[in-house]
């Protein structure tokens, strides 16, 4: 897709994502309701300290994993994959504390147009409450809007689906996609079954198209 038409898009998908976030999210914490603010931002808007904020929690969260997978440069090509045009996130916070964000974007995957998960990071004291579950809700919500949309889907056509990278080490994150009705995309780096073990890639692209 020409980067014109990557920002257009990203545009009009911001456009629609702003409308979800009217109120916050509520969790349990320590046993008290907390509020988690999300707030939307178009790549091009978001400044140059939350960006080093995003990929500082990439690094708490996946950084040994990245490194052993694409090698010790891989924070210069992460930076540059983070200004991607048309980057929609989502950033999240409780009163002033950052506690993670979402970066997502409509690519065209595998021939499938599709509302990609670039990004779902959350800070470690604000895992297991149901934050994650709660932020996938609300993205399969945003592909029902945009396809419900009919300017967009004039335009750019329909979402098929979600789709995201996971690495097969993460099984936290693992557990929580295939809950949620992901599963591995036919064109997926795969198991590999050999005489009596099995040999898991560093990372499976997972897809859901049934809503």
């Amino acid at each position: 897709m020409p980067e014109d038409q990557e920002q257009k898009e990203g545009e009009a998908l911001y456009k629609i994502v702003q409308s979800c976030f009217d109120e916050p999210l509520s969790i349990e914490k320590d046993q008290k309701t907390i509020e988690i603010k999300v707030s939307p931002i178009l790549v091009d808007n978001l400044p140059r300290i939350q960006r080093r904020q995003c990929l500082s929690l990439v690094n708490k969260n996946l950084g040994d994993t990245l490194a052993r997978v694409f090698g010790k440069h891989w924070k210069k090509e992460k930076t540059e994959e983070m200004r991607d045009p048309g980057l929609v996130y989502l950033l999240l916070h409780h009163d002033t504390e950052f506690v993670g964000f979402v970066s997502i974007k409509a690519v065209e995957d595998n021939e499938s147009h599709v509302l990609y998960i670039y990004e779902l990071q959350i800070v470690k004291n604000y895992r297991r409450l149901g934050l994650g579950t709660k932020l996938l809700g609300i993205l399969d919500h945003i592909v029902g809007l945009v396809n419900s949309d009919p300017a967009y889907t004039k335009e750019f056509g329909k979402l098929e689906g979600l789709s995201l990278t996971v690495f097969s080490s993460n099984e936290g994150a693992k557990k929580l996609y295939f809950s949620k009705g992901y599963e591995i995309a036919s064109h997926s780096p795969a198991i590999r079954y050999l005489r009596n073990r099995k040999i898991e890639p560093d990372y499976f692209i997972l897809v859901k198209k049934n809503f």
